[in-house]
């Protein structure tokens, strides 16, 4: 090809927030070769600072909550929220297989979602659900199965940590700002797992005990572990390598050098 590679694979996924992640875990998962590079020295992106949450319609955790979905409605929803020059058969490709990426999730990585009843943003509108069940929250998820590669993960957003590095639930949340009943007891037991997590909290601040973003990427992150798939940290793309309109390649910066 004319070109000296430092390094080839099948499969190159720049970025490692939950998008690039999934991506690199479907590749892998279909026998390609896989390299994640990520330009931060943390990994996770905004996916780990945000709530985690997505909107499927459809889906097998609606239905196990009693949610029968309507795929017709959902594509009638994001169609009038949509900008016009989107067509018709992206949104209908995005509906018609939200359902199945959610299920291809939970059977190939330790991440689970559940089904929430939070209305629609614009349940007024046709096609919305007043009742919910299209809005999913990532369950917790044990960050010491991890290993080392917590201390790299980006850590949440102090908006949804307390004290910017305990992590909580949207439910804790609520509980917290509305002092329901147990509310004391359930905040001492975060924050005895929190200070009691010994030996690591004697070399780290992170709480392995993760919510939302963090969750969503952390069990991301330990699928791509258990299939050997590298993560380049401090390793931003440089520029693309182009054979007439073909990308073939990128040049990255490692340590500082052209790679």
């Amino acid at each position: 090809m004319g070109m000296n590679w430092d390094k080839e694979v099948d499969v190159l996924v720049v970025g490692s927030g939950a998008g690039g992640l999934f991506s690199a875990l479907v590749a892998a998962k279909n026998h390609a070769d896989v390299l994640i590079v990520e330009k931060d020295r943390l990994w996770g992106g905004t996916s780990a600072t945000s709530g985690g949450g997505i909107w499927i319609p459809g889906s097998d955790q609606a239905k196990a909550a009693g949610f029968e979905d309507n795929l017709d409605d959902a594509f009638k929803y994001v169609r009038a929220l949509s900008a016009d020059n989107v067509p018709d058969e992206n949104i209908r490709a995005f509906v018609d297989n939200a359902a199945p990426m959610l299920r291809w999730l939970t059977e190939n990585t330790p991440v689970r979602y559940a089904a929430m009843p939070y209305p629609d943003y614009h349940a007024e509108n046709p096609g919305g659900s007043a009742i919910g069940f299209r809005t999913h929250l990532p369950h917790t998820f044990d960050g010491k199965l991890l290993g080392d590669t917590i201390r790299t993960q980006r850590l949440p957003s102090p908006a949804a940590s307390l004290f910017g590095f305990l992590q909580w639930t949207f439910a804790e949340t609520y509980e917290l700002l509305y002092r329901t009943k147990g509310w004391f007891t359930h905040l001492c037991i975060n924050m005895a797992r929190y200070a009691f997590d010994w030996p690591f909290r004697f070399t780290s601040k992170k709480d392995r005990r993760l919510t939302l973003g963090n969750a969503l990427t952390g069990g991301l992150r330990h699928a791509l572990n258990q299939t050997n798939v590298p993560l380049w940290l401090s390793t931003p793309l440089k520029e693309l390598v182009r054979e007439g309109d073909a990308i073939v390649g990128v040049v990255v910066e490692k340590a500082g050098k052209p790679y």
